[in-house]
């Protein structure tokens, strides 16, 4: 019965020159690409050489304004107490612990106490060992719970 009515609606189209979208399919516009051209707009676009992103501030002695000498030293004086007052920055401190851990390591390495000693025998499954009584405080009574729960027992 469907084939029927799809081959009278293809008949009507045909008759009337007017295609007729098919029920339940897709219309022509989704079927063709459509007709845009990435290459013909890039040509178009006149590439005017290099873009040059240095965010540099410029800084022109002309226009600055001569500050006075005595001025000039006690704003350097306040910054000082400043930066004195405030201690070094959180990057500064990082990198002085990294160098302190860096040549503690070095030291030790020189004095031969950081040799790496490993055992494969020993130490592969050194921390991986449970004992019974461990084993039971981490399961509990799991297995009296299943019981009760489940059918213990083959059939």
């Amino acid at each position: 019965k469907m084939q029927a009515e799809a081959r009278a609606a293809e008949m009507r189209s045909v008759v009337t020159g007017i295609k007729m979208a098919p029920q339940g399919g897709r219309e022509e516009w989704m079927l063709e690409p459509g007709k845009f051209d990435l290459l013909s707009n890039v040509k178009k676009k006149q590439m005017k050489g290099k873009s040059n992103f240095d965010n540099l501030k410029s800084h022109d002695d002309e226009d600055a304004v001569q500050i006075d000498s005595r001025i000039q030293r006690e704003i350097d004086s306040i910054m000082d107490a400043h930066a004195n007052a405030r201690g070094p920055s959180l990057m500064d401190h990082h990198r002085s612990k990294q160098h302190e851990e860096k040549m503690e390591k070095e030291k030790a390495r020189k004095n031969g106490k950081g040799s790496w000693n490993w055992n494969r025998n020993s130490d592969l499954d050194k921390g991986r060992r449970v004992d019974k009584d461990a084993l039971q405080m981490i399961m509990g009574g799991a297995g009296g719970d299943l019981k009760t729960k489940f059918q213990g027992g083959l059939g």
